[in-house]
Formats: C-alpha cells, structure tokens, sequence
C-alpha cells in the first residue's frame, strides 16, 4: 500500500498556509480595534519566514490580551480561534511545536465556548495530521467536511457558522480534500475516497490548483479522477 506522503508536498501546504493567512486576515478586519492594525498588502509568501513570524506573534499579543479583555462569549470564541490558527501558522513556519500546543489549546477553547465556530475542526485536523495522528486528523476533517453540508443545504448561516463566508468554505474544501487523500492510501475506501474528492471539486474554483490536485490523486486510484 502506498502510503500518505503527499500530506509532505507543497500543494496540500500551501493550502494550509492560505487558509491560516486567510482567517489571520477575516479577524484583523473585522472592526475590533484590539486586533491591532492590518498586516501589508504585500503577499504573504514573499514575506521572509522571519519577518512572517513576527507579525503573527505581534497579532498573538494583541489578541491573547483582548482575550483577557473581552467579555462577550461569541467575541472570545472568534478570537480563539484566530489564535488557534495564528499559533498553527507561526508552527508552521518555525517547526516549533510549542506553537502547534498552543494552537491545538485555542482551537478547544474556541470549541468549548461555541461548537458551531467554523473551521477550528480543520485546524485541529491538520494539527493532528502534522503529528502522524492520521485516525483523529479523520475525525476533524470529517466534522469539518459535516459541518459545511449541514449548514450549506439547510441553514447557511446560524451562530458562528457560515458556509458562505470564504474561509469556512476553503476549509471545508482542503478537509474533503485531505479526506479523499487519506481514504485512497491510510484507511483504504474508494466510495468515501471518491464522495470526498467530488466533495472537492465542487467546492474548488482555482482550475490550476483542481488540476493539481487531479494529477496527484490519480497517483493512488486505478480509474483517473476527472
């Protein structure tokens, strides 16, 4: 059996990395003055890892102490999420793992003040993911993936959920693509492989990013995907 070395390459990291940028961004403008001001416009991979860095721990300070300011139970649970996923990029682009505790933290928190937040569970997914913890970063992705169709067909928009806000949406997206991956090599089940994938596709709008995507995933099945 092949096994999930594309969880390694650029295309699924990247994917990550955007969707981290993406939320980071979501609830720097969100008209909260304590989230500090915005970051440039300049884009974010052409930042060095350092200057990169730095500007995520500066939004981790200024967060954790509107956290400690805020009273509001919807406002808490937004901006533990932003830090769960501002902890999961500075992770990302430092190998510490110190960042990746603390992001796996705040991503239950933010859970555990409001279970509809969108996107924490594809956090947590990738946080277990980035430990081989393959069986757990399933169960994330999957409640992700649920979420999202859940809300999308009967209630687009309830509490902290909206499925049609764009980082929810491009979460949804990588966990049915991290699940279309991880059915076709780990845990082995065409049928869910290919709901998963065409889960995907329907959601993905980038055509080179989707042919990507097509080309790696045809390395695992014997009919190619189209």
């Amino acid at each position: 059996m092949k096994t999930a070395s594309f969880v390694k390459t650029d295309i699924f990291l990247y994917g990550t990395l955007f969707l981290a940028w993406a939320l980071i961004m979501y609830f720097l403008n969100m008209n909260y003055a304590y989230f500090g001001k915005e970051f440039p416009s300049v884009s974010f991979e052409q930042q060095s890892p350092q200057a990169i860095q730095k500007k995520l721990i500066d939004a981790i300070i200024n967060s954790r102490i509107a956290m400690a300011a805020e009273k509001n139970r919807e406002k808490q649970c937004r901006i533990a999420a932003s830090l769960g996923a501002t902890y999961f990029q500075v992770f990302a682009t430092s190998n510490n793992a110190l960042y990746r505790d603390s992001a796996a933290t705040f991503c239950l928190q933010a859970l555990q003040l409001d279970s509809t937040v969108g996107i924490v569970h594809y956090l947590l997914g990738e946080i277990s993911l980035s430990k081989n913890n393959e069986a757990n970063a399933v169960s994330f992705y999957e409640k992700e993936s649920s979420e999202f169709a859940l809300h999308q067909l009967s209630k687009p928009s309830q509490g902290l959920y909206n499925s049609n806000d764009p980082t929810i949406r491009m979460a949804a997206l990588y966990s049915n693509l991290r699940l279309a991956f991880l059915y076709s090599t780990s845990f082995v089940d065409s049928q869910k492989a290919q709901a998963k994938f065409n889960a995907y596709l329907a959601l993905e709008t980038d055509a080179q990013r989707k042919q990507a995507s097509i080309q790696q995933i045809g390395k695992y099945w014997k009919t190619q995907p189209k």
